[in-house]
């Protein structure tokens, strides 16, 4: 993992935060991102990611996004219920886009709207058929979306450890005209207003070509 190729860090809303490359879980080299964030206060977004801008995806295009990821469970088996982990979206305003986010009761992965000023479609797993993303352990997620404003032809697909859990049609643009020149991957936010979190990022791959 290297911090020179990305632009920025976020470390907020909570005492304790913590970004950092570490060495104590590490998928390849050396060391991975840290990241750690505190419960969300209800009032101050909880904040422990890095992002990179300068990005250009537009209405047409495909963003392809491939990462590792290890969530510390935590004695007891912690919820990460409403933890974020990756966001594409447009800078400045209320910086609209598309949040992979852990729902389901706790560990199951989602896409959201993130901010859409406009209705869109949050893609949720299957009912009955979700698999819950593993904790204490490396997980590698491919994150595909085909950017429109138009509900039937934008496209979010998600694998986890290369089986597909997430397919479906949403409108992936708040605007024909928008364009997603920021990405942030870590904990984007914990809206989890009990426990805090750990993850753990490495070996992240970011394309307009297909990584799959």
């Amino acid at each position: 993992m290297q911090l020179s190729r990305w632009s920025f860090s976020q470390n907020e809303g909570s005492p304790g935060n913590l970004v950092a490359l570490e060495g104590t879980f590490v998928y390849g080299g050396k060391q991975s991102l840290k990241t750690h964030a505190g419960p969300y206060d209800g009032m101050t977004g909880s904040k422990a990611d890095i992002g990179r801008d300068g990005f250009t995806f537009s209405a047409g295009d495909d963003f392809w996004f491939s990462g590792r990821f290890y969530i510390v469970g935590g004695t007891g088996g912690t919820s990460t219920q409403n933890v974020f982990l990756v966001d594409i979206e447009e800078a400045g305003g209320t910086s609209p886009g598309r949040r992979l986010f852990l729902t389901g009761g706790d560990a199951m992965l989602a896409c959201d709207p993130g901010k859409f000023p406009v209705p869109a479609t949050t893609v949720r797993q299957t009912r009955g058929k979700e698999i819950p993303i593993p904790k204490d352990s490396w997980v590698k997620i491919d994150f595909h979306i085909h950017l429109s404003a138009d509900e039937a032809a934008g496209r979010i697909e998600v694998w986890q450890n290369d089986i597909k859990i997430l397919d479906g049609a949403s409108r992936t643009l708040p605007a024909a005209t928008t364009v997603y020149n920021r990405l942030q991957v870590g904990i984007t936010a914990n809206g989890n207003t009990t426990f805090a979190q750990t993850v753990y990022v490495d070996d992240i791959t970011v394309s307009k070509m297909p990584l799959r």
